[in-house]
């Protein structure tokens, strides 16, 4: 485990994902009401769920290299559970999923340093996983 700082990175806020921060919904297309140019503007009040607890996998996996920074390579990766099993959502940030990025997550999952891997491209969604349980969810 290490521990990676966002350093000016603030990807996951820009409105790629999906949350709601004190009553204010964020989706793809919206960013978070509370990102400003300096980062967030209630950093030290932002909530547990989903601003603290949020888990970027760029910055506490060691597997994943560190040019796929989030605000570098636009994409960000997440944990994520699917029926109890666990899995790595990689989001577009701004670019699609690049080759290289899909090459590195098969290697991770042939590797077995990552069970599961699941992202979307323009014409639908991708899993790399060796569990037929979990890609069965999924289709």
């Amino acid at each position: 485990m290490i521990d990676r700082k966002c350093d000016g990175c603030n990807k996951c806020c820009q409105g790629h994902l999906t949350a709601t921060i004190y009553g204010f919904d964020m989706y793809p297309g919206k960013p978070c009401q509370f990102v400003c140019k300096t980062g967030c503007s209630i950093y030290p009040a932002r909530p547990v769920d989903p601003c603290q607890g949020f888990k970027c996998v760029w910055k506490s996996n060691v597997a994943v290299p560190i040019s796929f920074k989030p605000d570098e390579i636009g994409m960000i990766m997440i944990d994520a559970v699917k029926d109890g099993i666990p899995y790595v959502s990689i989001v577009s940030a701004g670019n699609e999923i690049s080759l290289e990025v899909i090459d590195w997550a098969v290697s991770m999952v042939n590797s077995g340093k990552i069970e599961n891997i699941v992202y979307r491209q323009k014409n639908g969604i991708r899993i790399i996983s060796h569990n037929k349980d979990f890609v069965d969810k999924f289709t």
